[in-house]
């Protein structure tokens, strides 16, 4: 599955029921939706796309929703027709469909345009998804300096929207965040990225806004990801920094010792054993872990750590001391 605005947990929509489109025709939905606030319509057509395509019914899902989407609209009802272009947009980039998601993406911004004027929590919210996904087909495209254009222009606009409302919006500013530190090509901006991306995770997560969590988890991912990065330069120093971080905001969401603080942990070991000055802290860090996956039985992480172990503490007077073990006598 391809990282678009669809994505659950992008943003938090809240308990929603999306089976109340289900069964319905194109002029019962329509009544449904007209119905509804414009968060609660959008949620909606959302939710139900979402369902469809883990179903594997997305193609008769999008025929639903453009075939509601065509119905022309005017006034307030534009925003609304544009939030359905999006959404079907979205689900066509799920799918693979690039050239028709571009062709939706581009009908939906021409939409807003005619009223451009507008600066309600719906008009941005549908112009931030949008950006935000049409940045995946540049990327895909390698088309990147056009990517970071519309990353950068989603993420002020969810950033607004965030400040106003962070239970719905906060996971969206910092699924845009998350984005742009993969997006980027310059170095420094991926660097001053991932900075940013921490400071409004901790703001959010020390607000509790929902949806934070799970903006925790892909900052971790971020950060480990950068520290594999950083320790294949043989920056060690500094991918101690990141491992660091990434534990502390794995134990605010859980305190339990899970798999995920396993592994990072054991990195982290690795990284500071490559040091000097902190190798035998990384050791007795790996030491310490290796009890504990003992009496889990877990054989290939205790592989793993053994083997790091011997790595780190294998010198060259240990050689010295045993170098004629190695040679049969003849």
């Amino acid at each position: 599955m391809k990282s678009t605005s669809l994505e659950s947990g992008f943003i938090n929509r809240g308990l929603v029921d999306s089976s109340r489109l289900c069964g319905k025709s194109v002029d019962e939905a329509c009544r449904l939706l007209e119905s509804m606030s414009f968060d609660e319509a959008y949620n909606t057509v959302s939710a139900y796309m979402r369902q469809a395509i883990d179903a594997g019914n997305a193609d008769d899902a999008i025929g639903f929703i453009t075939a509601i989407a065509s119905i022309d609209r005017s006034g307030d009802d534009i925003v609304v027709r544009a939030a359905l272009m999006q959404v079907v947009a979205a689900a066509l980039i799920e799918l693979g469909d690039s050239d028709r998601a571009l062709a939706g993406i581009t009908d939906a911004l021409r939409l807003l345009a005619g009223v451009q004027k507008r600066k309600d929590a719906g008009f941005k919210s549908v112009l931030a998804a949008l950006l935000y996904d049409l940045a995946f087909l540049h990327a895909a495209r390698n088309e990147y300096r056009a990517a970071e254009r519309m990353l950068d222009k989603a993420m002020t606009l969810y950033a607004s929207l965030a400040e106003n409302s962070p239970e719905r919006y906060a996971s969206a500013h910092v699924n845009v965040m998350n984005a742009a530190t993969s997006i980027y090509r310059s170095r420094i901006r991926q660097v001053n990225m991932l900075a940013h991306y921490q400071v409004a995770t901790s703001t959010y997560l020390a607000n509790a806004a929902t949806g934070a969590p799970a903006a925790v988890n892909r900052l971790v991912d971020s950060l480990v990801k950068e520290a594999d990065t950083l320790l294949k330069l043989d920056r060690s120093r500094e991918a101690v920094r990141y491992l660091s971080r990434a534990l502390k905001y794995l134990d605010k969401v859980d305190d339990s010792f899970t798999s995920r603080k396993l592994n990072v942990s054991v990195m982290l070991g690795d990284a500071l054993s490559r040091n000097f000055s902190t190798r035998q802290k990384g050791v007795h860090l790996l030491r310490s872990l290796l009890q504990n996956v003992r009496k889990s039985g877990d054989e290939v992480q205790i592989a793993r750590i053994e083997h790091l172990i011997d790595e780190k503490t294998f010198s060259l007077n240990d050689f010295l001391a045993g170098w004629h073990k190695l040679f049969s006598r003849s």
